[in-house]
């Protein structure tokens, strides 16, 4: 059986370790680095973001491989969630991802939610962004996966260029998500 990041960061968690995960994925040539002291996650790093930024650049869909090196540390610390909601928030976006499809009331929820977020961090072109997306870029399976939504989230949070409204953007379509599909 297969091991979710979060199951990994989780097992960490519960035996108090310290030391440095370094997630490997196999479409990013980025390091996705976790390090910890007794089993809480004190700062991340992916490439050359930092903190909390670093959980919504995974890309779900990719397979990756992960080594732990224990009692390395160092004497950085970035703005970060505890690790029980890192924990949260990864296996509700892998509970996202990992589901095989949708019906067509669920997609237009979920797509209603995506863009109501949207619109809250751009004003009303992020109307027009996503529904422009969908319309031109969007290649998506029939009937839709949680796959293809996570690839127009990934694609429309680069869309908002203030590092804050981008987080809250993430913030509120992942507690939908959390929320909706626990």
């Amino acid at each position: 059986m297969t091991k979710s990041l979060a199951d990994v960061i989780e097992g960490l968690y519960k035996n108090k370790s310290t030391g440095v995960l370094t997630v490997i994925f196999s479409e990013n040539k980025n390091l996705l680095k976790f390090y910890f002291k007794e089993g809480e996650v004190y700062h991340i790093s992916f490439g050359l973001k930092k903190g909390i930024q670093c959980l919504y650049e995974i890309k779900f869909d990719n397979s990756f491989s992960c080594q732990f090196i224990p009692q390395i540390s160092v004497n950085v610390e970035s703005e970060t969630l505890s690790t029980e909601e890192i924990i949260k928030y990864l296996k509700s976006m892998n509970n996202f991802v990992n589901s095989e499809s949708f019906s067509s009331l669920e997609f237009q929820k979920i797509k209603d939610a995506i863009k109501t977020a949207l619109i809250r961090q751009l004003g009303p072109i992020g109307s027009k962004i996503i529904d422009k997306y969908i319309a031109e870029r969007w290649i998506l399976t029939t009937p839709p996966s949680r796959k293809d939504f996570f690839n127009l989230i990934n694609f429309l949070k680069d869309e908002i260029e203030d590092p804050i409204s981008k987080d809250e953007f993430l913030n509120e379509v992942s507690n939908f998500i959390e929320k909706e599909y626990k």
